[in-house]
């Protein structure tokens, strides 16, 4: 069965790159047989991706140089793609000098840091002969005429816009996303924010999901609850969500491939809310709350 991942350039990119780099190393899953990505915050993308030497200044040959990067990006990039380049290699070579090398899975980890943004996954699925097409946007007559074009068994939504129905129809089998909350509690945005305004520690997880017209709404799956401690806030719990979800969606994966029974659960519509984004004065107001203040 095909099967092809959706995701947003620059709108949550840290989860689509990280699903895209569980999708391609985990050696217990299925690789995309393609890969599509909008590219409406940064209307140059494209052009970037599609011509990575094209720009050949000397400021552009030390970020490519230095920092691996082969499109021009933003000063921010080039900050991250810095410290997770050399940290890995300074923490590589001091503990190399530890006989027992205990922390060599760490240091491995460490050195996947830098496929955390889309332009090196994509890199890498490059080099591997996967497709990756970028348009204009998720929902766009563009991104419909390329899928209807394919025979697409499953859609995995990776940090994507609310998607049309017309796109959500060309999946011969399913649509999947992963919500970060245990659905029907917390739909919407920032579920982690409001579970913790609420002191709603036990519904902070994630939900693997199908896909329907209205938001965070379609039959469940699978779920995760995950830890929650003291010192975690609202971002650090986002992290943990995504990169345990990333998983999650994964093993979701192999068995909807493999054909293997699944026992679908009902999302309630009679319970939880939609939330939206918090402002600065709510997070500020939690963000003291968490501190005691």
């Amino acid at each position: 069965m095909s099967l092809v991942v959706l995701t947003q350039h620059a709108k949550k990119e840290l989860k689509g790159a990280l699903y895209l780099r569980h999708l391609l190393f985990d050696k217990d899953t299925k690789t995309p047989d393609f890969v599509v990505i909008g590219k409406k915050e940064f209307p140059s993308i494209k052009r970037r991706i599609r011509n990575p030497q094209n720009k050949r200044k000397p400021i552009h040959l030390i970020t490519q140089v230095l920092l691996g990067l082969r499109y021009r990006s933003s000063v921010k990039e080039n900050i991250l793609c810095f410290i997770d380049k050399y940290l890995f290699l300074v923490t590589d070579f001091v503990l190399k000098f530890n006989i027992n090398y205990r922390y060599k899975k760490s240091v491995d980890e460490l050195k996947f840091r830098r496929f955390f943004r889309l332009n090196e996954i994509i890199l890498e699925y490059k080099k591997r002969d996967i497709p990756v097409y970028i348009v204009n946007g998720l929902n766009s007559i563009e991104n419909k005429k390329l899928l209807e074009k394919k025979n697409i068994d499953i859609i995995v939504l990776a940090g994507t816009p609310i998607i049309k129905d017309y796109i959500l129809k060309l999946a011969n089998r399913y649509v999947i996303n992963t919500h970060s909350s245990l659905l029907p509690m917390y739909r919407g945005i920032d579920a982690e924010f409001w579970a913790l305004d609420s002191n709603d520690v036990d519904n902070i997880g994630h939900t693997v999901h199908l896909v329907n017209t209205n938001v965070d709404d379609g039959d469940i799956i699978k779920q995760e609850k995950i830890s929650c401690y003291e010192s975690d806030n609202h971002y650090s719990l986002r992290y943990k969500n995504i990169t345990v979800g990333a998983k999650t969606t994964a093993k979701v994966i192999m068995k909807l491939l493999d054909d293997e029974k699944l026992n679908f659960k009902l999302n309630e519509k009679i319970k939880g809310n939609y939330y939206s984004s918090p402002n600065r004065n709510e997070i500020k107001k939690l963000m003291k709350k968490l501190n005691g203040k």
